[in-house]
């Protein structure tokens, strides 16, 4: 039998500064990133999550191959993303 999935969300500025540390974590499978509570963590609206720390998010799973992952809201308003 295969262990359930392990993953990480990465919803507040105190994560983001640990990120590296975090895609570490042994037997971490994927990393989620939070946008919204990660905004508002950062003094912006719910919705308009920082291109810079979301990317930074992205980048980190993606060279310790924990695939990353978000959600871009309601249809239409996933803008960059």
């Amino acid at each position: 039998m295969s262990a359930a999935p392990s993953f990480s969300i990465i919803e507040d500025a105190e994560a983001l500064g640990a990120i590296e540390e975090i895609v570490e974590v042994e037997g971490l499978d994927a990393i989620f990133a939070g946008r919204a509570d990660l905004a508002v963590s950062m003094g912006a609206a719910q919705d308009g999550a920082p291109h810079g720390p979301v990317e930074q998010i992205l980048r980190a799973g993606y060279l310790r191959r924990a695939p990353p992952s978000w959600r871009s809201g309601a249809v239409g308003r996933g803008g960059r993303w």
